[in-house]
């Protein structure tokens, strides 16, 4: 229990500290004696812990924090937590840490989650407050401290225009996944400020300098997104001007831009639980280094074994395979307008391959 009072102090505002002491005594008298028998277990009582009543009252509110911060990380919606049901789960906490007896309520917390479940759209069933509380006050803290830090952000030497990109993108457009909408090319959006903090830009922006350094060939900036927040676009582009250039290598370039941007995409959306950097190696580490998967990011690449990718996964990594393969292909043609007709052909035949038979393939 002494390791419990030890435990860095987690974020629990103190409007909610004070909602929790007003509320946990809260309800009917079987609700307030279970307040009673949690006093009792942590200090004086027959199988009590011998803490004083403001140690133990701290041991409450530790394990109310718990729970609150594990619901949160869960995602779990505020209208899906009954007032009844939290305290429940607080109380199953305490029994957890104290460890000497068994939590006699097992079957009322069950019940409890169950019955506000079905109960919550009726008005006869209240949602927690103390969790509404917390989440809301969590998002305003969490936003607040990813605009403090991206004060920190500091553009490359060059960003392509929008409209440069549309050009590279317009070459390869038909060889690639579809941009989604609201974007433009080479773009990857998340879902908001806070997100893209956490992902993408990291404490003095260490992730985004991860990544620059991974991508040293290429320049990835933050942008403002669809839903008009500022920094929740990431944005590939060239490290610098390409100039005047022949069709082949703008060609090149935009596919070199695209391998890029799709590694981005599936980083964000298969390791969704990993900062950017970190989700890029480890899909390295999963898939084994193929194809180019990840060939660019140097040496911030190492192996490891890794558990077997599930199947969507490996789905969408043949697909980036059968890219790679027509990317290298495409950088082989290096005279595609004085290529002969065979040689189209045997080219069209690759693109088959990839996007299947028959497909709008416009100018190539």
């Amino acid at each position: 229990m002494d390791d419990y009072f030890n435990w860095p102090q987690p974020f629990l505002p103190l409007e909610v500290v004070l909602m929790i002491q007003a509320t946990w005594g809260e309800g009917n008298i079987l609700e307030r004696h279970r307040k009673s028998t949690i006093d009792m277990l942590l200090t004086n009582g027959p199988d009590g812990c011998g803490l004083d009543q403001r140690e133990a009252e701290a041991i409450m509110l530790r394990a109310a924090t718990e729970v609150l911060h594990g619901l949160f990380k869960a995602s779990v919606d505020p209208n899906e937590v009954g007032h009844k049901a939290f305290f429940l789960m607080v109380w199953a906490c305490i029994y957890e840490r104290v460890g000497t007896v068994a939590y006699p309520w097992t079957k009322e917390t069950t019940a409890a989650m169950i019955s506000h479940l079905v109960l919550k759209n009726t008005g006869r069933s209240t949602h927690s407050a103390v969790y509404e509380m917390f989440v809301e006050l969590s998002k305003k803290h969490a936003t607040g401290l990813a605009r403090l830090g991206f004060r920190q952000y500091v553009d490359p030497d060059y960003r392509m225009p929008a409209a440069d990109r549309q050009g590279l993108w317009n070459l390869v457009k038909n060889l690639v996944p579809p941009m989604n909408p609201g974007l433009g090319p080479f773009e990857v959006v998340f879902e908001s400020q806070q997100s893209a903090f956490e992902r993408c830009f990291g404490e003095k922006g260490h992730i985004l300098e991860r990544l620059r350094r991974m991508y040293r060939h290429f320049n990835i900036w933050l942008e403002r997104g669809p839903s008009g927040e500022d920094f929740t676009k990431l944005v590939v582009g060239p490290h610098e001007d390409p100039g005047p250039q022949c069709q082949n290598h703008r060609r090149g370039t935009a596919m070199n831009l695209v391998q890029v941007w799709n590694q981005l995409r599936l980083c964000r959306d298969l390791a969704s639980d990993k900062d950017m950097a970190s989700g890029l190696l480890e899909l390295h580490r999963q898939f084994g280094g193929c194809d180019g998967m990840l060939g660019m990011l140097g040496d911030e690449v190492v192996t490891s074994e890794t558990p077997t990718p599930d199947q969507k996964s490996v789905e969408r990594l043949e697909r980036l395979r059968a890219f790679n393969r027509v990317k290298h292909e495409i950088d082989n043609v290096m005279e595609w307008d004085d290529a002969g007709e065979a040689n189209k052909q045997w080219f069209h035949g690759l693109l088959d391959a990839f996007l299947g038979p028959n497909q709008d393939r416009g100018a190539l």
